[in-house]
């Protein structure tokens, strides 16, 4: 499946930031591999149960989804969440998600995502490891505290977790390009871009506040 539309809403369970300068989340959503083949010879015949999750086969691609807000310089954040995806296929847990970042000139920020994972297909073994490595520079182009939309660049760092097999670059880049509109109590923001394993994608939120301490998030993504 090369082009995917998901809804999703995400909950945050520990955050420590505003929710003006959210990180960018590059999502390892997809760490199920098709199964392999059984072995010449084994007998398993077409009738037989599935084979078990392997770590062999095709990756699905994520996305990037991010805002044009910067944490100031010589400030951090760090943020845990989870998420759960379904698919007629497999079913994944990414749980805990560690995103970071820190503040280092007016406009630059950088940042990290590390996630693990939990994926099986349905009824079958559970497979758990630590997700694709993602590490950013976010270059605010305009600030949205001062114009009507703010802009900015996040090149990218791909660092595949696992052997993608033969013919793939194990460290790969993104250039994802996102822009933010930031009302009092609500705001919306969203990234497109192209990451250079052959992925385009489009992803977009609304981010309301619902208390002081409180925000509620749904996103798009396709």
């Amino acid at each position: 499946m090369t082009v995917r539309q998901r809804l999703s809403i995400g909950l945050f369970v520990l955050a420590v930031a505003t929710p003006a300068a959210a990180q960018g989340n590059g999502h390892s959503y997809g760490h199920y591999k098709h199964p392999a083949p059984p072995p010449q010879g084994s007998g398993i015949g077409s009738d037989s149960a599935a084979p078990a999750v392997t770590a062999t086969g095709a990756r699905i691609f994520g996305a990037w989804l991010d805002d044009a807000s910067l944490i100031g310089p010589g400030d951090g954040m760090m943020s845990v969440s989870f998420g759960w995806f379904k698919s007629p296929v497999f079913r994944e847990l990414d749980a805990p998600v560690f995103d970071g970042g820190v503040g280092v000139l007016p406009r630059v920020q950088l940042g990290f995502s590390v996630p693990y994972y939990h994926v099986n297909e349905p009824g079958g073994p559970v497979v758990r490891g630590l997700g694709d490595f993602l590490f950013s520079a976010k270059i605010q182009v305009r600030d949205p505290d001062a114009h009507a939309v703010g802009f900015a660049v996040t090149p990218v760092l791909e660092v595949l977790s696992s052997d993608p097999g033969p013919d793939v670059q194990r460290v790969n880049w993104a250039l994802p390009v996102s822009a933010e509109f930031r009302q009092p109590r609500w705001r919306v923001f969203g990234s497109a871009g192209y990451f250079s394993r052959g992925s385009v994608f489009g992803a977009g939120a609304l981010e309301v506040g619902v208390s002081d301490r409180a925000w509620v998030t749904g996103t798009i993504t396709r």
